[in-house]
């Protein structure tokens, strides 16, 4: 049954049905899990949990630390700091400027962390406290000065816009998603082609014209905040920036190592990550329930599968270089616990989202054990797009 025949009657279909049509098995020589499998062959013990925090999953029955929340605040706020004073050293010193694009990616890594990890827990009200102990006010107050820092979308119309669209069953990938918009922003819409849909997601990266709307919207949403404590917060920071570098002739240090990774770095990355979120169908599927909303949200990790063992240079060398590749997206695009979103989705209120990695892992290991399954997973992120892009262009406004 292809995806036009489903949306046209969704609540009519078993569960089953709707899965397969939004997903299609993957073209793996292995099974996914045994591309994860696979490369743990390859290496020795002592890598494996970094193989697992690299890729996005864990191996059945692997132990790994437990990090808390407040631990990858603090990570990701370093990541970020550290590539800001970096990169302005560079500017300053001018000097060592292939080291810049290092720089920025540090800050892009920890920008985009602080945002879709800790901001988005805090939105869910998870980000400190615990599930007997709630901080709700805490968390709005992290959530708001996180939001004020990386100057995006004011938190508290975030988290109205989060909680009451975005996981809604309903309202999940239609116009009301503010995922939805972003991607149209960017002139992704059903029914383009898929090379054309590719063609808009390439220009819109580099266009002055979406980047500059997206600085907007931004800097709107911020400084129309919904209380004038925050508004006054966000203005004030701002022009402290500004004048700081202005009275110290630092502005073209303010640009390089704060504006560049902070918005067009920044927009790149969520964009490039919006695209895989979750599928896109069109304004004709109706969700109508938990396992629709559920077939919807799916697993993307970073991986390729190695070659065979007997392989020659070429194939081994080329493998390697598709490994370096995953391990970039992971760190600037598929950052904290994206890979395993679709986890997320099944349990939104989790307060002990720092460990998803084995979590995801555990529940899919109880699920097969009922003999069922929600969960279904992509390896490498242009693969997921390219999946999406052929989806998305399956459907007709």
């Amino acid at each position: 049954m292809n995806p036009q025949e489903v949306a046209a009657k969704p609540e009519s279909l078993p569960p089953k049905i709707v899965r397969d049509a939004l997903h299609p098995t993957a073209d793996h020589k292995t099974s996914p899990m045994d591309v994860r499998q696979a490369i743990a062959e390859l290496c020795p013990r002592f890598m494996q949990s970094f193989l697992s925090r690299l890729t996005g999953k864990a191996l059945p029955g692997q132990e790994m630390a437990v990090r808390s929340g407040v631990t990858l605040l603090i990570q990701a706020a370093i990541w970020l700091v550290s590539g800001a004073v970096g990169a302005s050293w560079v500017v300053a010193a001018d000097q060592c400027w292939f080291l810049l694009p290092v720089f920025w990616a540090m800050s892009v890594h920890g920008s985009r962390t602080l945002q879709v990890q800790m901001i988005h827990q805090a939105a869910h009200g998870t980000l400190v406290g615990t599930r007997d102990r709630p901080r709700a006010s805490a968390n709005r107050f992290l959530g708001n000065v996180l939001s004020t820092i990386l100057l995006v979308e004011n938190f508290d119309a975030y988290r109205r816009a989060h909680l009451h669209d975005h996981h809604h069953p309903k309202r999940l990938s239609t116009s009301a998603d503010p995922t939805v918009s972003l991607l149209r922003s960017a002139g992704l819409a059903p029914g383009l082609s898929v090379r054309k849909l590719w063609l808009r997601l390439v220009g819109s990266l580099v266009s002055p014209l979406f980047h500059g709307r997206r600085i907007l919207a931004r800097l709107q949403g911020q400084l129309g905040g919904s209380t004038m404590k925050w508004r006054s917060a966000a203005l004030l920071y701002l022009s402290a920036l500004l004048m700081v570098a202005a009275f110290t002739d630092n502005l073209l240090t303010l640009l390089l190592a704060w504006f560049v990774p902070l918005f067009p770095l920044y927009e790149a990355s969520a964009t490039l990550r919006l695209c895989v979120e979750h599928e896109w169908p069109a304004e004709s599927f109706q969700v109508n329930g938990e396992v629709d909303h559920l077939a919807m949200t799916h697993g993307v990790f970073c991986g390729s599968e190695p070659p065979e063992h007997k392989a020659g240079l070429l194939a081994w060398t080329g493998w390697l270089l598709r490994m370096i590749g995953h391990g970039l997206a992971r760190f600037l695009v598929l950052v904290g616990d994206t890979p395993c979103h679709d986890y997320h989705h099944r349990h939104p209120q989790e307060h002990d989202w720092a460990i998803v990695i084995t979590q995801r892992r555990d529940d899919l290991a109880a699920d097969q054990a009922c003999g069922r399954s929600v969960y279904t997973e992509r390896w490498g992120i242009l693969t997921a797009i390219q999946t999406q892009f052929e989806r998305l262009a399956a459907w007709r406004n």
